[in-house]
């Protein structure tokens, strides 16, 4: 077996990157499950995370025409309201605790 190299492979890894790729591809093959349909059917998601967000482009095949009642909001859809952070101007600060004297130890 001289001569021979091996590479290492994280077939978890691997297997991870195909089934994230399946899921998320905007492709004809995919279909209306491929075309962003995440939260249609409950709402929007926790701090409004975007699942498509940051995704390669090459999993775009662009060799699909998605029609207008694809993207529709479901039947149990519920928006969420967005809450504006508290801005450090829109509140009162409370005073610094005044520092304890220091005692003398007994001994």
């Amino acid at each position: 077996m001289e001569g021979i190299m091996f590479m290492e492979v994280d077939v978890e890894k691997e297997s991870l990157e195909l089934l994230e790729e399946q899921m998320f591809e905007m492709s004809k093959q995919a279909g209306v499950a491929g075309n962003r349909q995440w939260g249609l059917d409950a709402g929007s998601h926790q701090d409004d995370w975007n699942p498509y967000g940051g995704l390669p482009e090459h999993w775009d095949l662009q060799n699909y025409t998605a029609g207008d009642d694809e993207c529709l909001e479901g039947p149990n859809y519920k928006a969420v309201e967005k809450i504006q952070p508290i801005t450090q101007s829109g509140h009162k600060t409370r005073p610094k605790p005044k520092p304890r004297a220091k005692r003398a130890k007994k001994t």
